[in-house]
């Protein structure tokens, strides 16, 4: 009976639609109007609540690809054509609205055509002036390509149909671009039911008047009711009579960017929009291999990160009450938010090379995807991967898998080289992508010009809205993928510095080299030198540049500390396998860098490694640490970098070299280790023990005027005079081949007798002594002599000392540093008092720094 019921209530709908004339929807609680917050819009004619039918308007008043091709006078222009073409579908329809314009009153479609706004808003009409307000967005893009791809149909039309047609028509340009427009902002996409499942794109009368808002559930607003013809709107909200009633454009052009392009506004007064979205598209030149590789992996990649989405969305609904009608949780009345991740708008054609092009979007919710990171893994395989089907198998069981904590597991990777190479190269591209962003303004200064309501100029707030969230989504994407890479880089470590088996450290050999390793790094050598290739790729990958220097630093002192054995897996009623070091005070030196920290996250960090390495990169950024050049000649090689621009690029290539091996192999080459501990040793000679920082010469600078002694190749003198400091500084013949080999001071003097230089500068000039690492591994007397003879108040030392260094972390080192002898420091412990500690930098495995010193009791002047 219910189905009769039904069947009998169908027919006579379709009987009182039949009795409609053409020009009447079937349902109408709308009206248009003129908002003063959004435009023409429609508002309703009586109070509605939300799932109330506002609007039923049947196909056969809809401009649509069906109704275009029934066109009599566009029909007979195809045949008189000169070449047969088939129009897309926007060309049809474009074709097929001007020419039922050109009939007026005799159209069918003249209601419909006269209610078409005369203009539109779109960036497409924009002067050039306005436009460069959107210079380095998409939109400004896409819009330079619409108008390229505007231009090209009207000639190709103009061509295939005939000038003489066009003319007689009136078809010029300016209207082809109208009509064009009119199709861009208000034909909609409807589905067809299954088993069709395919879209029908119309022009609908009275439905293309409603605005959207991104407050509406997905799928909520409008569908098609392709049994009975119907386009059908539906009140998402409960309205009051005059209100406007919205509806949801969709996601895929419900960005910013998107709406801007399209529509010729953006959500500025609706808070945040959750379908923001930036569009990437990326191009490479791929083997037949390779290209193939890419579909399947970015296929793989969408359809589970796609899947993932729709089940925790139905997951969150099913938790949600029905009756729960909270603003927050009407999103749950929709739809689940699915963005196009990719689309590959080129590929070659099967077992052929060429151009791939792939345009991902990166939706602001989660924009580092998981088809952009598969992109990225393919891209770092080498054509001999590519072509190994066993390989192949791997990554695209990886790209068809998401990880389910923040740290992913062994599955979800390819393996640690292709992980942070393919983090490497996305962090690349986002920063790419960010330095080609040209305006100034960070995306919160962004959103208050485009909320700035005393602005008059709303294509100018417009832009402001599109530069602030794309700035926004890029920078949001480059610090999701450096957190990845930085997980990544510590999982890698901690594999690394986990062995358990391997270690010796009982026989002669390992005794003489202080490494309980040294047997496995021999074994190991070569198997580091067969992957060195692909551990180059790493290499290159750009790390070196994306760290910190502090994690730099980090990295080679945690390599220096394992092969000392200062590194150990933890014992075996901890099954955890993370590495820990023997001891709190050494880990305190250590550990620089908390995110690529492969340890106890309660471990202590050094606090003024910190310091002093992001100083040092703050000085490289602003090009201020000799790494551009030096503003006075040196006597140096040609060309050569000095400190601290040179330690900041050592240490970095060193923990980048090193770093590397550990991805393919978990091991790095004993060799390259012996070749760094050379170099180190040879920088130190040739420059400084320690590297200089605008904070450490600063704090010198206060005391002048300075004597220095002992002062090696005179780097530290070189940068003091360079910020105006009165500084005088001496070494001695005997020791200048020990400790240089080039002077960088050229008012550096040389003395034979350094106690009666000190007694004679400091009493006659009243200079404060600055000594530098004076005792050669921290033996001897040669800095306590200095020191007695001194008779001034302040005392400037640089170096390490007793209560913070590494230790004897091997044996010929001693326990209270290589700067100073222990009779030294008890010395100036007993007579002066700290009053200032400044962070100077650091070669691997030192702990040096700046410390002030007052002296306790004056003593009784002298003659000199």
């Amino acid at each position: 009976k219910e189905r009769k019921k039904e069947r009998k209530k169908e027919k006579q709908e379709d009987h009182d639609m039949s009795e409609n004339t053409f020009d009447s929807p079937l349902v109408n609680k709308v009206v248009p109007f003129d908002f003063p917050e959004t435009g023409r819009g429609n508002a309703v004619t009586e109070n509605v609540h939300r799932g109330d039918v506002l609007l039923e308007i049947p196909l056969e008043r809809c401009f649509s690809l069906e109704s275009a091709r029934k066109s009599e006078i566009l029909t007979k222009a195809m045949e008189k054509a000169a070449t047969n073409f088939t129009p897309t579908h926007d060309q049809y329809m474009a074709m097929h609205i001007l020419l039922e314009q050109n009939l007026g009153e005799k159209s069918k479609h003249y209601q419909h055509i006269q209610s078409l706004p005369p203009s539109y808003d779109l960036p497409l009409f924009w002067s050039e002036e306005e436009r460069k307000s959107l210079l380095g967005t998409t939109t400004y893009a896409e819009t330079l390509s619409l108008e390229d791809e505007v231009m090209q149909d009207y000639e190709m039309l103009k061509h295939n149909l005939g000038e003489a047609f066009f003319k007689e028509q009136d078809i010029t340009m300016e209207r082809f671009r109208w009509v064009r427009a009119t199709l861009w902002s208000r034909q909609c996409d409807l589905l067809r039911p299954a088993p069709e499942t395919t879209r029908l794109r119309v022009l609908v009368p009275e439905f293309d008047m409603f605005n959207h808002s991104s407050n509406v559930p997905l799928g909520s607003s409008h569908k098609l009711n392709y049994s009975r013809g119907l386009v059908t709107a539906f009140a998402t909200a409960n309205v009051q009579k005059g209100g406007q009633a919205y509806i949801s454009y969709g996601s895929g052009e419900a960005s910013s960017s998107k709406l801007l392009l399209w529509y010729g506004f953006t959500p500025l007064n609706e808070g945040d929009n959750p379908f923001e979205q930036l569009d990437v598209t990326l191009t490479s030149q791929c083997s037949a291999e390779r290209a193939e590789c890419l579909k399947q992996a970015l296929f793989a990649s969408a359809h589970v990160y796609l899947r993932k989405i729709d089940s925790e969305w139905e997951e969150a609904k099913r938790k949600l009450d029905t009756n729960d009608d909270k603003e927050e949780n009407m999103k749950y009345k929709g739809e689940a938010y699915l963005p196009m991740v990719v689309n590959v708008l080129h590929a070659p054609k099967n077992g052929e090379s060429g151009e791939f092009i792939a345009r991902h979007s990166l939706p602001e919710n989660s924009p580092l995807t998981s088809s952009l990171l598969a992109y990225a893994r393919v891209q770092f395989l080498t054509e001999e991967d590519c072509h190994d089907p066993e390989i192949i198998a791997r990554m695209l069981n990886t790209c068809s898998k998401l990880p389910s904590t923040p740290t992913p597991s062994t599955e979800c990777i390819m393996d640690d080289a292709n992980e942070v190479g393919a983090l490497a190269t996305a962090v690349s591209l986002l920063e790419n992508l960010r330095n080609n962003q040209p305006w100034v303004e960070n995306p919160e200064e962004s959103e208050r010009l485009a909320q700035d309501d005393s602005n008059l100029d709303f294509h100018s707030r417009c832009a402001a809205r599109v530069r602030g969230v794309e700035r926004r989504i890029v920078e949001k994407a480059s610090m999701e993928a450096r957190h990845r890479l930085h997980l990544a880089m510590q999982a890698c470590l901690r594999k690394s510095f986990s062995f358990r088996e391997g270690r010796c450290g009982h026989c002669d050999v390992c005794k003489q080299s202080g490494c309980p390793w040294v047997h496995l790094l021999a074994q190991k050598d070569g198997e580091v030198q067969i992957k060195a290739s692909k551990s180059n790729r790493v290499a290159i990958s750009g790390i070196d540049n994306m760290l910190p220097l502090r994690a730099h630093l980090q990295m080679l002192n945690l390599c220096f500390l394992w092969m000392t054995g200062h590194v150990e897996t933890r014992g075996s009623n901890d099954d955890s396998g993370q590495p820990e070091a023997k001891s709190a005070k050494v880990l305190a030196r250590a550990k620089s860098h908390e995110e690529t920290w492969p340890m106890r996250e309660d471990d202590p960090i050094n606090e003024r490694a910190v310091l002093v390495c992001e100083s040092l990169d703050a000085l490289a950024a602003k090009g201020l640490d000799g790494s551009n050049g030096e503003s006075n000649a040196h006597n140096g090689e040609e060309g050569e970098m000095l400190l601290p621009g040179a330690y900041n690029r050592i240490v970095r290539s060193w923990s980048t070299r090193l770093f590397s091996q550990l991805t393919t192999s978990h091991i790095f080459s004993l060799s390259d280790a012996n070749a760094i501990a050379q170099e180190s040793a040879a920088l130190r000679r040739r420059h400084a023990l320690s590297v200089p920082t605008s904070e450490a010469l600063e704090e010198i600078k206060k005391y002048s005027p300075v004597l220095e002694m002992c002062c090696g190749s005179g780097l530290w003198s070189r940068r003091l005079r360079e910020i105006d400091c009165d500084v005088t500084s001496y070494t001695t013949s005997f020791f200048e081949d020990d400790v240089r080999d080039v002077m960088w001071f050229d008012n550096t003097m040389t003395c034979e007798d350094e106690k009666a230089v000190v007694v004679a500068e400091t009493l006659e000039h009243n200079k404060t002594l600055l000594l530098m690492w004076t005792d050669k591994g921290g033996k001897g007397n040669r800095g306590l002599d200095m020191v007695k003879c001194y008779e001034g108040e302040t005392l400037i030392l640089v170096g390490e000392w007793n209560d913070r260094t590494y230790g004897s972390y091997v044996s010929f080192l001693p326990e209270h540093g290589s700067s100073f002898s222990i009779s030294f420091q008890e010395y100036v412990e007993a007579n002066f008092s700290l009053v200032n500690e400044v962070a100077v930098g650091n070669w691997p495995m030192y702990d040096a720094s700046l410390r002030v010193w007052k002296r306790r009791e004056p003593l009784r002047p002298k003659t000199p």
